[in-house]
């Protein structure tokens, strides 16, 4: 279970609210997500039935500018589940294979498969979205989550919610609830933080 409190990806998700996704097994079946206020009384939120391609990193992302692509740095991931694969410079100047590495969230235009079934990603473009903070905050065994809307679904809440601690469970399907650990989740909604202000000289 990934709960992601991370700026906004899409126009549509512009409310109060955080992203989500599950991964599982080569045999997972999918997973529901549950929410509770008190670890005790649970609701169901939404269902998963795709796994995101997730993993962790096994070197460290130097950190960059980010006001031109990334040329120099590689970031090699170790994938749990899925794949990923290389785009063209239009694919990702259109906002293809975009993916939080630790709380940065880039592109990336090269995907080389390693001998050991790692990845190895290059061409970068950093800080996107408002990240840019974080392009000097990575270390070995981040996490990685590729950012698609088939698999990192909008959970939306109330502004309200804003630093409310919440208990969540994501069985997989066919698993008792009490079979599953919670995890605890301080939502800060920055995707309602605005992005920083950029001052044109001319």
């Amino acid at each position: 279970l990934f709960m992601l409190d991370i700026p906004l990806l899409r126009f549509d998700d512009d409310q109060p609210g955080y992203y989500v996704g599950t991964t599982g097994s080569a045999a997972w079946p999918g997973a529901a997500l549950m929410r509770s206020t008190d670890g005790v009384n649970y609701t169901t939120q939404d269902s998963f039935s795709l796994p995101v391609t997730a993993g962790v990193t096994t070197n460290v992302l130097p950190s960059r500018p980010t006001y031109y692509m990334d040329r120099t740095s590689i970031v090699t991931v170790s994938l749990l589940r899925g794949s990923v694969s290389s785009c063209s410079l239009d694919d990702l100047l259109n906002g293809s294979n975009a993916a939080l590495l630790g709380d940065e969230i880039i592109q990336f235009q090269n995907a080389n498969l390693n001998p050991d079934s790692t990845v190895t990603l290059s061409n970068l473009l950093r800080g996107r979205k408002g990240s840019e903070a974080a392009t000097a905050m990575h270390a070995i065994g981040e996490r990685f989550i590729l950012l698609q809307p088939s698999t990192t679904k909008f959970m939306p809440l109330n502004l309200s919610d804003n630093g409310r601690k919440f208990y969540f469970r994501a069985p997989s399907t066919g698993q008792e609830m009490h079979d599953v650990a919670d995890t605890i989740f301080v939502p800060q909604m920055d995707n309602l933080v605005p992005l920083v202000a950029v001052t044109v000289c001319g």
